[in-house]
């Protein structure tokens, strides 16, 4: 995140300015959006140079990993409120979250061995990697408000969503506690739209 966001624990739990403003959420939400944007170009390079014969399977599957868990560890730290604010806890989702990423990729690898995919289905899904990162920023930041009881799923107006994530969002402000979507975040994968979520979470003490 940018070196001049300061990040504000409980019971704020933001990022400010040095001027004390606070950094609005969109554009911490855009900020995170551009740095897997940034990866997904190198995705699609990766893609290129395997078409070509540039890389060996091996060497893109190993290189797209990389890339993979560096984009995971750049969103939970963006919503943990940087990276001296990553616990354990948060860590481990990082783990989780690449650990499940790289078995999907064994099976995606096998399937670009198998010649069942052409150039652009590859680069297509290899992109859908990266949107997964969102995962490991929803969970940080469900870390970060463990403490709120309420939650809400929120679409973005700027997307196409799937009646999954139309079915969140129409609940409303839900209890915490009572597990409203199912063990969903937005990028996990569970919803109709997979990693191509661009939805988010909010958490309040109240509903409001």
């Amino acid at each position: 995140m940018p070196e001049h966001w300061i990040w504000y624990g409980p019971p704020v739990y933001r990022y400010r300015t040095p001027d004390g403003e606070f950094v609005p959420e969109d554009v911490v939400r855009d900020y995170g959006q551009a740095s897997m944007d940034a990866t997904a170009m190198q995705v699609q390079d990766l893609a290129a140079a395997l078409e070509d014969g540039t890389i060996t399977l091996d060497e893109w599957q190993t290189a797209m990993l990389t890339l993979i868990e560096m984009e995971m560890i750049r969103q939970a730290a963006l919503g943990a409120g940087g990276r001296d604010q990553m616990t354990d806890e948060m860590d481990a989702i990082v783990e989780e979250a690449v650990q499940k990423q790289s078995s999907f990729l064994s099976d995606f690898a096998a399937a670009i061995a198998a010649g069942t995919l052409t150039a652009a289905m590859i680069a297509a899904r290899a992109t859908m990697y990266v949107w997964s990162a969102r995962e490991a920023y929803e969970r940080a930041r469900g870390v970060v408000h463990g403490g709120k009881p309420w939650v809400r799923w929120y679409l973005d107006p700027g997307a196409e969503h799937c009646d999954d994530c139309v079915d969140f969002a129409a609940l409303g402000w839900q209890r915490v506690e009572d597990d409203p979507y199912g063990g969903c975040v937005p990028g996990s994968g569970c919803s109709q739209c997979r990693t191509n979520c661009r939805c988010w979470l909010s958490y309040s003490d109240e509903p409001r």
